[in-house]
């Protein structure tokens, strides 16, 4: 079992929650807010997109668009 914001994810939905988690396989595209990239899980070999969002000069009303988009 995992857990992800106090809530528990069953072994066999866990795709990862870190970058070294995936294997990085194309961009797919770039929008207002970051990058897709079309990843690998290293834990389970399914096919993902992810995308990598860059939170740090972001103020909180951009930082929730930019999850909503996700």
């Amino acid at each position: 079992m995992h857990t992800y914001s106090n809530t528990v994810i069953p072994e066999e939905f866990y795709i990862g929650k870190q970058m070294s988690d995936f294997s990085f396989i194309k961009i797919i595209g770039e929008g207002a807010h970051g990058i897709v990239y079309k990843v690998q899980s290293n834990i389970n070999g399914e096919i993902y997109a992810l995308k990598k969002i860059k939170l740090k000069h972001m103020k909180q009303i951009k930082i929730s668009e930019a999850l909503i988009e996700v």
